[in-house]
């Protein structure tokens, strides 16, 4: 009876180690994986910005920083007013003097190019 119940808890072990590894693996992988892939963001330092209805505009120096890939062609980035928290982020970071960022973009529309992340670079 011993063996027997030295066997199951082997066994059970064996599989619990199994399952927390392949956890442990999949979460790995899933921090990894990056949320927007590199043609939808760009750093820079906010050069301008603007309220308009509907939301903010924000925009990197032209000179210095380009558009992310999918907003070629715009000039303005566009908060839009239901991500209130992105513009709140977007606000605070600028008017502490902190104008360095992390933009994440979906692409243009109407020729703004659409927010849907903002990071301040500390």
């Amino acid at each position: 009876m011993h063996d027997h119940f030295k066997q199951t808890l082997t066994l059970k072990d064996h599989m619990l180690r199994k399952f927390l590894l392949s956890t442990i693996f999949l979460c790995g992988s899933l921090s990894l994986t990056p949320a927007n892939a590199g043609p939808s963001w760009q750093e820079g330092e906010i050069w301008d910005h603007s309220a308009v209805a509907g939301g903010l505009l924000i925009r990197f120096n032209p000179t210095i920083t380009a558009m992310p890939d999918n907003c070629a062609g715009a000039t303005w980035m566009f908060i839009p007013e239901a991500s209130k928290t992105i513009i709140a982020v977007a606000l605070m970071s600028i008017a502490s003097g902190n104008r360095r960022a992390m933009v994440y973009s979906s692409g243009t529309v109407s020729g703004f190019c659409t927010v849907t992340q903002f990071d301040p670079i500390n």
